[in-house]
Order: C-alpha cells, then sequence, then structure tokens
C-alpha cells in the first residue's frame, strides 16, 4: 500500500500537487497551468489512490488540503473545455473560501473561550 506525504501550492493562475512515497523517494507532481496542465492525470492518481484506499499526509490535512482534493474530485468533470490557468483560478477561489471560513472559525473559537487575555 502507498501512503503519500503531500502538499498543494495554489496561485490564481498556477495550482500545483507535489506527492511523496512516505517511505520511498517515489514522487508525483501535477501542475495545472496553461503552459502544462496536468489535470488528467492527476484525476487518474487520486482515483488510484482511492480504489488502493492509499492515505495523504500532510500538515494541515483536515482543515485544508483534504478539503481541496474533495473539491476537486467533486468537480473536475465540469471543467473540460477550460484552460489551466482557468481551472487553477476556480480551485484558487475555493481555496481562499476554505482558508477564510477557516480563520472565522478559530477567531470565534478565541473569543468565545475567552483567549484574548493580552492585556491583565
Amino acid at each position: 500500500m502507498k501512503h503519500w506525504v503531500m502538499d498543494y501550492e495554489t496561485l490564481s493562475n498556477f495550482f500545483c500537487g507535489v506527492f511523496e512515497h512516505y517511505k520511498t523517494l517515489e514522487t508525483k507532481v501535477f501542475v495545472i497551468h496553461d503552459l502544462n496542465n496536468e489535470l488528467d492525470s492527476f484525476i487518474k492518481f487520486l482515483k488510484t489512490n482511492i480504489n488502493n484506499k492509499e492515505w495523504h499526509i500532510s500538515y494541515n490535512g483536515l482543515a485544508f488540503d483534504a478539503q481541496v482534493t474533495h473539491y476537486i474530485i467533486d468537480n473536475y468533470q465540469y471543467w473540460s473545455g477550460l484552460s489551466g490557468c482557468e481551472i487553477a483560478k476556480i480551485i484558487y477561489i475555493y481555496m481562499l473560501n476554505v482558508v477564510f471560513k477557516n480563520l472565522i472559525i478559530e477567531s470565534l473559537v478565541i473569543i468565545l473561550n475567552g483567549r484574548w487575555k493580552l492585556v491583565k
């Protein structure tokens, strides 16, 4: 079974997913951009991971990476005919929503738990 340490880098016109096998040096890199659009091979890789029950291991997996992965898997079929930059922008906008939602939730938890004790 292959489990992968992974990370995503997302810009407004560029998306990159990097996966490294957790025991070997096998590495997979997927770029979505106008100069190199590997969406199809990325989706094939993700489906293989699902079918083989392979895990993705990341620093902020549940709060970010896994949500982006699920979004891509759930929506890629709507992106046919779009350029790599257009697809990257769609992913980027979703990523911003995830990040801002998490910031709001974290801020509310801090406020409700009374952790704003900067001054005595």
